[in-house]
């Protein structure tokens, strides 16, 4: 927060008039005011020159306020647009609507949020509760979605930070697989880059063109600008594959739940990587053309997801924007994990479409920017539980790839899966979405219990009930006579005595056949070898040992 507030207000008055005269300007050129145009626009240039010049000392005062960068790409762009007028003023006026107006709504955004409002509480508070409204709108989402009509069925966005020979082979790779059947439209976002990027988008011509002249000047803008019902989002780091988009366009497409699509990739986390064997970009194509069969089997449902390259429902991301958190108190502090909460907190899906398959090189855009944060990830952490309540990492993160090796999940007819103590959920979310990868069978049930109050609102985006229990003393079934064909238990109690009791309560209620999962103390698991036949016992990562309990135990 900038500490002279008074300040503060007048500079945001600034930014006020700078946005009402980038908008006059449009005016003037559709009049062909070439003369009056000139003259307002120097006098946007010096209005920006003065919100630059005091953007040093409030970069002091407030770490996150970028306005030095945010100013410096607007005053590009707003010089960029002179230039143009004259020889061009249907470029200049698309520049103005699609590269200026947004710039400088996405600065002032961004100053009265953290110069203004946080970290004042209350301030906070009525910022998500009001403001934002005004201030991040896209407005052609919002009268889309009032008419009834998008301009485009997709939007796609290519962002690129310097790394010229990964992004030509993205965007050719783009252009050789653009979707069918589908109307779209193009968008280069060149991100700051010093690499002739710039100009190569130029020579590509794409319906619009977003250059921001200083890395992190504003990159945000971009969303602004977006006019198709569906945005997808691709990382110049990425090959697209044929059927890639089509497959991402009709999951999304088949649930308006669904909010979030990402494909399969190589170097990528979250156990999102399929195997396929190629070794350049021939061989490449071929295998993904032969995977990439739409199957909505292979649609999986996701906790969290990492990517890319993704594909959003542009009305749910909308809808997100005001639902709270999203300016980072770090740059990148878990920003995927960010909008998957989102998406699981306010009642959307997220899904893995594994018949989509590109290729991700891993990294190439934002490694060097990360190299320069100092203890992201423990930073970031720390960040994000204050702001959510939980740790990005928690148990139930990510599903434990071994015990699914051992777990068949071949169920056929209607199956029901109770878990109890979780954490996030993953795996038992895992055993609902195997089953129909690998039966095709959707009638399945996902009952989770947790003792953790803070985990309830997640665990309610991804189930199909969720409860809250006290204590296993007073861990109540849904009916006497329920029975599950999957039970899985990771907290499980460590006295022995008392674990017995669970144990025995909840073998009960396993169907025949049935699995019962339990995560367990060593000592504990190899006791229950020497007590039951039907006992599988499996050693995973970070020292996890599984007991799998088969059903028919003597």
């Amino acid at each position: 927060m900038v500490k002279d507030q008074a300040m503060a207000e007048e500079i945001l008055k600034m930014m006020d008039t700078a946005l009402e005269c980038s908008e006059s300007l449009m005016d003037f050129l559709n009049k062909k005011r070439y003369q009056v145009f000139l003259r307002v626009s120097l006098d946007l240039v010096d209005l920006i020159g003065a919100i630059r010049n005091v953007s040093k000392t409030l970069k002091k005062e407030e770490n996150n306020l970028n306005i030095l960068e945010a100013s410096e790409s607007v005053y590009c762009s707003l010089q960029r647009i002179r230039e143009y007028a004259d020889q061009n003023p249907l470029k200049a006026k698309h520049k103005i609507e699609y590269e200026l107006i947004p710039l400088i709504e996405e600065m002032r955004m961004m100053f009265y949020f953290w110069g203004i409002c946080y970290p004042n509480p209350e301030k906070v508070k009525k910022y998500y509760s009001e403001d934002i409204h005004f201030y991040s709108r896209n407005q052609y989402v919002e009268e889309a979605e009032k008419m009834g009509n998008y301009k485009y069925d997709l939007s796609i966005l290519v962002m690129a930070y310097n790394k010229l020979p990964y992004t030509k082979l993205c965007l050719e790779s783009l252009m050789n697989n653009l979707p069918v059947g589908i109307s779209y439209e193009l968008i280069l976002l060149n991100h700051g880059s010093t690499d002739g990027t710039k100009e190569y988008f130029e020579y590509l011509n794409p319906n619009k063109q977003f250059d921001i002249a200083v890395n992190g000047g504003g990159s945000g803008a971009s969303l602004r600008i977006l006019e198709g019902k569906y945005h997808l989002f691709i990382s110049n780091d990425v090959l697209v594959t044929p059927n890639a988009i089509n497959n991402l366009y009709d999951c999304i497409n088949s649930d308006e739940s669904i909010a979030w699509v990402v494909p399969s990739t190589p170097n990528v986390s979250n156990l999102q990587t399929i195997y396929l064997a190629y070794s350049d970009l021939t061989e490449l194509n071929k295998a993904a053309e032969k995977n990439n069969v739409f199957d909505y089997r292979r649609h999986e449902q996701r906790f969290r997801l990492c990517n890319p390259i993704d594909i959003r429902r542009g009305k749910a991301a909308w809808e997100l924007q005001f639902s709270g958190y999203l300016h980072a108190n770090e740059r990148f502090a878990f920003p995927d994990d960010k909008i998957s909460l989102l998406c699981r907190r306010n009642g959307y899906k997220m899904y893995l479409a594994k018949d989509a398959y590109c290729h991700h090189f891993g990294s190439v855009t934002m490694q060097e920017e990360i190299k320069t944060v100092d203890n992201l990830y423990s930073h970031g952490r720390i960040s994000f539980y204050e702001s959510f309540g939980i740790d990005p990492w928690e148990n139930g993160f990510c599903y434990d790839a071994l015990l699914f090796d051992a777990l068949p999940c071949c169920n056929k007819g209607h199956v029901e899966i109770l878990s109890v103590n979780c954490g996030l959920g993953s795996n038992p979310l895992k055993i609902k979405e195997k089953i129909k990868e690998v039966s095709g069978n959707t009638d399945v049930y996902l009952h989770n219990y947790t003792s953790h109050i803070r985990l309830i609102s997640d665990l309610l985006g991804i189930s199909d009930c969720a409860e809250l229990f006290t204590q296993w003393e007073s861990f109540i079934f849904p009916s006497p006579e329920k029975r599950y064909d999957y039970i899985i238990i990771e907290e499980f109690p460590e006295n022995e005595m008392y674990a017995d009791k669970v144990l025995n309560t909840f073998i009960r209620r396993l169907s025949e056949p049935g699995k019962m999962i339990i995560n367990a103390s060593k000592e504990y698991v190899l006791d229950q070898k020497n007590r039951y036949k039907n006992i599988d016992i499996l050693d995973c990562r970070e020292g996890r040992r599984w007991a799998i309990f088969s059903s028919h135990l003597e």
